[in-house]
């Protein structure tokens, strides 16, 4: 999100994995902002992040059982 300090310079702050997910359900999902409850994911931390290299990333889910 580009954003303007308090000198009037443009700045860009990436927003958290947090305020994502709340503007996708608010936006996409028509739910009030309010009504939106994200309880197992802290606020404070985890950042979306880049992935800055040539090879393509893969995440998987490994079963256990």
């Amino acid at each position: 999100m580009d954003t303007l300090d308090k000198n009037g310079d443009e700045v860009t702050v990436h927003p958290t994995i947090y305020q994502i997910i709340q503007e996708l359900v608010h936006h996409w999902g028509g739910e009030q902002l309010g009504k939106i409850i994200i309880s197992d994911l802290d606020n404070r931390v985890k950042q979306a992040m880049r992935w800055n290299l040539n090879s393509p990333l893969y995440l998987t889910q490994q079963d256990l059982n």
